[in-house]
């Protein structure tokens, strides 16, 4: 018999939904060694303007074109920098540095939370150059967030981390990034797709009521979760969703431990853990919250958290 309430899943699950691209910048930060590698975040004035095959783009813009695009970049205002950039698109729709200002525009939406207009800006940016990792990876991310609105989304999300990985795993280091800095660029990359991944199959199998099918899409859920872990295990996103898929596989204290270092992490997704875990570790100990500060305390231990 399961133990957790429908309205209880749903409830916690929509918290996962709403932490948007909280856990995204700290990926993309994390990506820089990546940014040399397309025609991305950077000006045509900036590293000779390489594209992705080590050629530089063909001028044939205007100097008004390229000193509009200029005065894009620096702009640090998320709603600003929006709006120029559509006025930019608008102005000069056939230009050749629109790859330039759609990378701009991903940039201020990711800021702004404004899932719709990161994939109107990140499919354009997909059809020049369709194997960036980055774009890809925050692609396959904003897609597995929006199921409840189209569910085809998934399978984007899955076509979209699974190239996002393939590349990650022939891509060439280039010369100017250390080894350092390049494998942890991968790593967490590589973390933020195997999560995504994980995510799709647990909205697969939260919304499966043929138990033979449920319990396979679960089981691909925690695999793709755990395979997240074992690359980063401060992954607090990670922990969560993993929390939820252990919910849905009614296996209650797997569940409190997942969520226990989704709170201990004490990172974006600690309210929502929280409350989750409160609500889980009560069902299983009768209304009681008593010993879960020593849980957490286990947790926050075995993580090697602060």
């Amino acid at each position: 018999m399961k133990v957790f309430s429908p309205k209880l899943i749903s409830m916690a699950w929509a918290g996962t939904l709403c932490l948007g691209l909280v856990a995204w910048e700290w990926h993309a930060v994390a990506a820089a060694p990546f940014k040399n590698l397309a025609v991305a975040e950077q000006t045509p004035s900036q590293s000779g303007a390489q594209t992705q095959s080590g050629q530089a783009p063909t001028a044939n813009y205007t100097k008004e074109e390229y000193d509009g695009l200029q005065k894009i970049g620096p702009m640090t205002d998320p709603k600003a920098k929006a709006e120029a950039v559509e006025e930019f698109l608008k102005k000069y729709p056939n230009s050749s540095l629109a790859g330039y200002a759609h990378r701009e525009a991903l940039s201020a939406y990711q800021q702004l939370n404004k899932a719709e207009k990161i994939i109107e800006h990140g499919e354009l940016v997909l059809k020049q150059s369709p194997t960036d990792v980055q774009v890809l990876s925050l692609m396959a991310y904003v897609y597995s967030e929006r199921p409840s609105m189209d569910k085809s989304f998934r399978e984007k999300a899955l076509q979209s981390a699974q190239k996002a990985i393939d590349q990650l795993g022939s891509m060439v280091k280039p010369a100017a990034v250390t080894d350092a800095d390049w494998e942890r660029a991968k790593k967490q990359l590589l973390t933020m797709n195997y999560s995504t991944e994980g995510l799709v199959f647990l909205n697969y199998g939260m919304d499966t009521k043929d138990k033979e099918e449920k319990n396979k899409h679960l089981t691909k859920s925690v695999d793709w979760l755990q395979k997240a872990l074992e690359l980063n295990k401060a992954d607090d996103l990670s922990w969560y969703r993993l929390g939820l898929a252990y919910i849905e596989q009614n296996k209650g204290e797997d569940a409190v431990k997942s969520l226990a270092k989704a709170v201990a992490i004490n990172g974006p997704v600690k309210s929502f853990a929280q409350t989750t875990l409160e609500d889980i570790y009560k069902k299983l100990h009768k209304n009681s919250t008593e010993g879960l500060a020593d849980v957490i305390k286990k947790a926050t231990e075995e993580l090697g958290a602060k």
